[in-house]
């Protein structure tokens, strides 16, 4: 979708900006974004997950942030 602006007297047309934000370490929300609908989702608790998470890093050794 083209949008038409005028500036100064002439013709732009320009496309819409859009952005997409992810807060992936709690800082613009009180709890992960996963809690809100992708956990519920799988059918579990956020503490089932989380626990379930945990036990996979630390069995594969994995960074618990990149896990």
């Amino acid at each position: 979708m083209k949008v038409k602006y005028r500036m100064g007297g002439r013709k732009l047309n320009k496309v819409p900006i859009v952005a997409i934000m992810y807060d992936f370490d709690k800082t613009l929300c009180t709890k992960d974004m996963k809690e809100y609908a992708f956990i519920p989702a799988l059918g579990m608790t956020a503490e089932e997950f989380w626990k379930e998470a945990q036990e996979l890093t630390d069995r594969e050794e994995m960074d618990s942030i990149l896990a």
